[in-house]
């Protein structure tokens, strides 16, 4: 699978804000279908400590939102943003069972909800450039989907790991979409 979505709960309206946690799911753009999953929740004050925005106001709505706003700062599960971090991209790039590149940088395309804030978090430590991480904006092609007559669905999952499978799905359908006009013109 070429493709991954990275859900990032973002704690602040800036482009540097501090992640409350990451979920990802791979999936098949072309062909759809889901590969392994990922979650792993960040320690506020770690993300605090390395710079990033935390909004008050959003940290009191998201504990108010009940029981899963709750859970992403309070759970077991809860690490730094710099081990959050090295766990993401292990899940992205190595075999857990050989500690070898399962793909390289280049060939994955990582989409995201928040590029800007994912990019800002890597950069922390030096990440990104380290990893040659090009997070793509997922708003973006919502725009290429609404111009394909593919309307961007309300989603309606709670749990962030779910968030993440209901965008790859809107995502693996318009990229499906996409490929299928490619082929079309080049037909013509």
């Amino acid at each position: 699978m070429t493709d991954v979505f990275v859900y990032v709960f973002p704690l602040s309206k800036k482009t540097n804000a501090a992640p409350a946690c990451f979920s990802a799911v791979f999936f098949d753009g072309l062909q759809g279908g889901f590969g392994n999953d990922f979650y792993i929740q960040v320690d506020v004050e770690s993300s605090r400590q390395a710079g990033l925005d935390v909004s008050q106001e959003l940290l009191r709505a998201a504990m108010k939102s009940g029981a899963n706003g709750n859970s992403v700062f309070s759970g077991e599960n809860r690490c730094s943003l710099r081990l959050a971090l090295h766990a993401l991209l292990g899940f992205l790039f190595v075999k857990p069972e050989t500690a070898a590149l399962k793909t390289s940088p280049d060939s994955l395309r990582i989409w995201t909800n928040s590029p800007s804030i994912m990019s800002a978090a890597l950069q922390c430590f030096g990440l990104d450039e380290k990893w040659n991480v090009h997070p793509l904006d997922f708003q973006t092609i919502v725009t290429a989907g609404d111009l394909l007559g593919l309307k961007e669905p309300n989603f309606s999952s709670t749990e962030p790991v779910e968030i993440a499978r209901e965008h790859a799905t809107y995502l693996a359908e318009l990229l499906h979409r996409l490929n299928q006009k490619k082929r079309l013109s080049v037909v013509k």
